[in-house]
């Protein structure tokens, strides 16, 4: 018998938490848990466990435990510690109709687009601001003859 095979007999997290991204998988398939065919295995993972601790299938996380509960990150010491911004970041614009679901190129592409977008609009308004000086120089220049 598979390991995938004792766990869907006997679904033990110690067990799920050695499988293989492959492995994953196919316990992804048995319990129709959609994941993301290029996700990292430790995504993967923590998909896999949510859905089954929703479904019953794992007890639910004890508190003071980190079974299911995202890894927190560990700075190396040559980080420093910086505190959160003042005012919320600025976030990009959502396209009508687009969601999460987009691809890793597709967020590039379109990264690049509304960067492209921004770039233009500030060339547009510098050129606005220098047509402005430029007429007032001008009045400027025949209010001086008068």
């Amino acid at each position: 018998m598979s390991a995938v095979e004792d766990f869907l007999q006997n679904p033990m997290e110690d067990l799920l938490n050695t499988f293989t991204k492959e492995q994953l998988f196919k316990v992804a398939d048995h319990f129709e848990v959609k994941v993301p065919s290029k996700a990292l295995k430790d995504c993967i993972l923590s998909t896999i466990k949510e859905h089954l601790v929703q479904l019953g299938v794992l007890p639910a996380a004890v508190e003071g435990s980190d079974a299911v509960s995202a890894p927190t990150p560990v700075l190396p010491a040559v980080f420093p510690q910086v505190s959160p911004p003042e005012q919320p970041l600025k976030l990009v614009r959502p396209v009508a109709g687009v969601g999460v679901s987009l691809t890793f190129d597709q967020q590039k592409e379109l990264l690049t687009l509304q960067h492209k977008l921004e770039m233009e609009r500030n060339k547009a308004q510098e050129r606005d601001q220098a047509l402005h000086a430029v007429e007032l120089e001008k009045l400027r220049y025949t209010a001086s003859f008068t």
